[in-house]
Formats: structure tokens, sequence, C-alpha cells
């Protein structure tokens, strides 16, 4: 990449696109009770006791003993049970051992993959357009197969919602919705993200189309990159790979268990 990201660059996006979807559920969703709030140069979120977004991300180098205090706090006075920080890889030393010390544990990682732009885009094999949220919603945990929880089409819902998003699908001959896909705005970085595909259309070029699909739109909105989070070894990673992105970073999942929490809402 001839123009690389620097992480804090990186990092920053990240808690933009985590705010956004705070800000979305404190709008759209407030029974939720969404909340969150500046942590170690990052941002600390709830958005319900078992979403995947209630975590820390953006966090800095350096995450002092208070900081972790303060993000535990956070946490527990929102009855949730688990404590997480996704981190880049540029922990301090002492960082590190705090995290040790305190009975973090790493649980998981996520690559994240970035397109300088402008850049060369190839013709999608497939048309892309703008979802409705009712087609959005049915298609997006379908295409994620999650469980039928109200969580997740609430989830699906707010993501629809964030400001600036961009939704789309590919839509087949007899015009269903085969897969989805999002462009978010963070400042000078379009956030690609929500990329999913039916399981009856796998395997023919769907995600492939709408990536270059919105590098195209990225790259007409005036956006210095694209970028996004992907599991490593993943036919997401290989697809954002085939269309010219390149692994910036790892991400690490550190988890700490909250002893004696209190029960979830």
């Amino acid at each position: 990449m001839q123009d690389p990201i620097p992480i804090p660059t990186l990092e920053a996006a990240a808690s933009q696109n985590l705010l956004d979807y705070v800000q979305a559920f404190q709008l759209w969703a407030p029974k939720c009770a969404a909340a969150a709030m500046p942590c170690a140069g990052g941002l600390a979120a709830y958005t319900g006791p078992d979403s995947p977004l209630t975590t820390v991300k953006g966090a800095g180098p350096e995450i002092a003993e208070s900081e972790f205090d303060a993000a535990e706090l956070f946490f527990r006075r929102n009855h949730v049970r688990q404590v997480v920080f996704e981190c880049a890889p540029w922990l301090t030393e002492a960082t590190m051992e705090r995290l040790t010390r305190r009975g973090y544990v790493a649980a998981g990682t996520e690559v994240v993959v970035a397109a300088a732009l402008p850049c060369a885009v190839e013709e999608p094999a497939h048309s892309a357009v703008e979802l409705t949220q009712d087609d959005w919603v049915r298609v997006m945990p379908a295409a994620f197969e999650l469980p039928a929880e109200a969580m997740w089409p609430r989830l699906a819902r707010i993501a629809w919602r964030l400001p600036g998003a961009v939704n789309l699908g590919v839509l087949d001959a007899e015009g269903r919705v085969m897969g989805c896909a999002q462009l978010a705005p963070a400042g000078e970085i379009a956030v690609l993200g929500n990329d999913g595909t039916l399981s009856e259309a796998r395997g023919k070029g769907v995600q492939t189309a709408l990536i270059r699909e919105r590098l195209r739109r990225a790259i007409a909105g005036g956006f210095r990159w694209a970028v996004a989070e992907v599991a490593e070894g993943s036919t997401s990673e290989r697809s954002y790979l085939r269309c010219g992105f390149e692994r910036m970073c790892t991400r690490t999942s550190w988890v700490r268990v909250l002893e004696s929490a209190p029960p979830s809402r």
C-alpha cells in the first residue's frame, strides 16, 4: 500500500464507528439504555449485556490502572459480566503486564485490512442496490445465520440507521436479495462492514461485487482509505485481498470475567 494508515488513525475510526452505533441505539432503541465513555484514548461502549458492541475499541498503547478501573466500573454499572478490550498490536510492556496481572486473557483476533483511495476497481459482476430497512433487517441476520433473538434484528435495524451509512444488496434474477454489505463514514475512512451472503447464494461473487461497489462509492465520496475487519483466513479476508486490500494489523480481544458481577437486565 503506497499510503499506509497509521494505527492511531485506524483506531480513531474504530472508536468513531462504535460511537455512531451507541448514539443510534440511544436515538432509535432507548430502552436498551446504551451508553459510552472515553477510555484510554478510545471508547467503552454498552449496547446490551450480550451485544458484540459492548466492548472497548480504539484504546492507545498505554492503558493505565485507573483506566482499567474506570472501564471495569462502567461495565459493572451496566450489569455486564465481562470486560472486552479490542486492542491494536501496539500495547506497551507495562500495559501487557497490567492486562496479565488483572486476569485478562486473549480470546480472539480480527485482521484489519485496508485500501488507499483512489484505486483501480474492476467492474462488479453483479449490480448493487440500496436496501430498504425491511430487506436489510431480514437479510443481515439470515446471512450471518444468527439465532432468532430480539437482539439481532434490533442490531440490524440500528446498523441500517448509522449516520451516513450506505446499505447495499445484490439481487438475483427474481429480485430476491442474495447478500448485504455496508459503507459507514468515519472521518477520512470508509468503514466497510456487515458483509453477509445467504447460504444458497455463496460462491457466486456476491461479496466481491459488494466490495467493489463500495470502493467505487468511497472513491466518489472522497474518502482517503477504505477499511474492513475480517476473520483471519476467512472467505471474507480472501475476497478483500483479491480486491486490492492489504493487511494492516491484527487486533486482539482481551477479556476479563468480572467476579460477582450483577445479573444482566
